[in-house]
This record gives structure tokens, C-alpha cells and sequence, in this order.
């Protein structure tokens, strides 16, 4: 989970890296989140392991963070997954599968949700009431 620190086309990134291996035909979820409500601001990635399509489970959360030194910029582009850029075009694309994506405005501010998503609970909760699933302190966009 990375931010470039500027808006310059090679401008240094900061990241959160997951330091686990990836093993091929699993399902992951994978929850990031940049705060700056925090001196320094933190970037932040959940990664949870839940199974395999023959065989989904439950996971626990392991979180990777980085801290962001750089003065926030307003970004004009699109916010994009599963790819990233080299001298202003499109590059390194994610070889897997992405799926079920959401994006929320606002700080991740309860990480019992992220554990509760990983753990199925949020998932059969869901269908009653669509905003548990967000962790944010506003309003889902």
C-alpha cells in the first residue's frame, strides 16, 4: 500500500509492505488505510489470509505500517488498484484477481471491524446493516 511523497512523476513513494510470502490460489484480504491524524501520518496495511476458494476460512489480521513524513498534495488522476506507475504511465500490474473493493472517506478508526471482516462475522452481519462494514469515522462515499 503506497503514496507518492510529491506530486512529481518520480517522485519517492512511502509504503506499507507486507513482509509474507504469497502463495498462489489463496484469498486475501487486504485493508489499507492513510492517517493523518497522527504525527507522523502513517500509512497503514491490514493483510488477513482467508483460505482458498475450495476451502475459505477465517483469518487473522497482521498489520504493516509506515510512517509519512511528506507534506500531503492534492492528487489529480484517478485512485487506482492493482497497478502502479513508472515515468507517468502504467506499469507493474497486479497479476491476480481483485474483487469486492471499497473505498471510504474518513480514518480507519476501529480495528475490530477489520477483524470482524476477516473473521466472516461482518460478512452475515452485512446483509441487516450495510454501514458495519464501515470503519471510517464519517459517512461511506
Amino acid at each position: 500500500f503506497a503514496m507518492p511523497n510529491t506530486d512529481a512523476a518520480s517522485a519517492p513513494m512511502t509504503a506499507a509492505n507486507s513482509t509474507g510470502t504469497v502463495v498462489g490460489n489463496r484469498w486475501v484480504h487486504l485493508v489499507g488505510a492513510y492517517d493523518n491524524n497522527v504525527s507522523p501520518a502513517k500509512l497503514r496495511l491490514w493483510v488477513c489470509d482467508i483460505g482458498t476458494p475450495t476451502s475459505p476460512g477465517t483469518g487473522t489480521p497482521v498489520l504493516f505500517s509506515a510512517n509519512r513524513a511528506a507534506t500531503g498534495w492534492n492528487a489529480g488522476g484517478a485512485f487506482t488498484i492493482g497497478l502502479g506507475q513508472s515515468s507517468s504511465a502504467p506499469s507493474k500490474w497486479w497479476p491476480g484477481r481483485v474483487d469486492d473493493v471499497r473505498v471510504f472517506d474518513g480514518q480507519v478508526v476501529d480495528e475490530t471491524k477489520v477483524l470482524q471482516l476477516c473473521s466472516g462475522t461482518a460478512a452475515a452481519r452485512m446483509a441487516a446493516d450495510p454501514g458495519l462494514l464501515d470503519p471510517t469515522v464519517g459517512e461511506a462515499q
